[in-house]
């Protein structure tokens, strides 16, 4: 659990001022506060997905007003037992005061009773806010996870992800009763400083206490949203957020990219080829030379035939 980068967070918003003046004034009115606690369900999955900028109030405000309408009704029938338990822990009192009679030892007697009753009664009730205000926060995480209104009522799985080992709920529960109450301090003194003025000191007191709690609510939005990581078993990612401008260098929007044309692919590697090994034709086998033949000896003449002899005539 990273607890610099949830107070640090808030801060690092290039817009940071902008979207507390707004949160503080929604924060202050009763029905637009649901928003606030709308932007708190945005800013645990926002987290969760490695982003620590703030919710922007134009985007699915109508959303944001749901979900904190969804977060608003839970509290409420959350704290219906209590509520139920303290009005039973004061009827016997108002009973025993109205049958005060002309004994007033026996009144005081079950008046006395009645009044031990009623802080037996408003302890159980403490303890069941207590509860239920641990419980809560969890739920609301759930419901971030989820997305349905009955999230908030899976009691098994939501006390299962906050046993969850290295989770770290109980820190995270923790740190954002600090920021509340640090918050609600911090109003507080700046509230009394500008009550020296007359009737717009007060309103601007009030409006800045507002500024104040919801900077605290975002705080407890970043812690939870770490918690739910882990719960989870989410991917870790690495938190991103616009830098706000500092004094010396205000801030400068990226150039646009270059319209160059893209370069032209490489042409293919070829790997030479080694040019095929020639053997070299072997010489003609030189024949001695055929010896000349013989001269042929002269043919003699033949010898010329006898003469014919006379022929007898007559």
């Amino acid at each position: 659990m990273d607890i610099g980068r949830a107070f640090n967070a808030p801060f690092k918003d290039r817009e940071w001022l902008k979207k507390t003046a707004l949160g503080g004034l929604l924060f202050i009115v009763p029905i637009l506060q649901w928003v606030v606690y709308g932007a708190l369900i945005k800013y645990i999955k926002r987290v969760t997905a490695g982003s620590d900028e703030l919710p922007d109030w134009g985007d699915d405000f109508g959303g944001m007003f749901k979900d904190g309408f969804f977060v608003f009704l839970a509290g409420v029938i959350f704290a219906l037992p209590a509520i139920v338990i303290m009005i039973i822990a004061i009827l016997p009192i108002i009973g025993a005061a109205l049958s005060t009679g002309a004994d007033s030892d026996a009144a005081g007697a079950l008046i006395s009773g009645a009044g031990g009753l009623a802080c037996l009664l408003y302890l159980v009730a403490i303890v069941y806010i207590i509860f239920v205000s641990i419980y809560l926060y969890a739920a609301i995480a759930h419901y971030a996870m989820r997305g349905t209104f009955g999230a908030f009522f899976e009691f098994g799985e939501v006390m299962g992800k906050m046993r969850a080992p290295g989770a770290g709920f109980w820190t995270a529960w923790l740190m954002s009763i600090v920021f509340t109450w640090a918050a609600g301090f911090a109003g507080g003194i700046a509230n009394g400083i500008l009550s020296i003025i007359p009737f717009l000191g007060s309103i601007a007191g009030f409006y800045l206490m507002g500024c104040v709690y919801y900077l605290a609510a975002m705080m407890s939005g970043n812690l939870f949203g770490q918690y739910s990581v882990k719960a989870y078993g989410l991917t870790p990612a690495m938190p991103s957020v616009p830098s706000a401008p500092s004094a010396q260098s205000p801030y400068a929007p990226p150039p646009p990219p270059s319209a160059a044309p893209p370069a032209p692919p490489a042409p293919p590697a070829s790997t030479p080829q080694a040019p095929p090994a020639t053997t070299p034709p072997a010489p003609p086998a030189a024949a001695p030379p055929a010896p000349p033949a013989p001269p042929s000896e002269p043919t003699p003449p033949a010898p010329p035939a006898p003469p014919a002899p006379p022929s007898d005539q007559g």
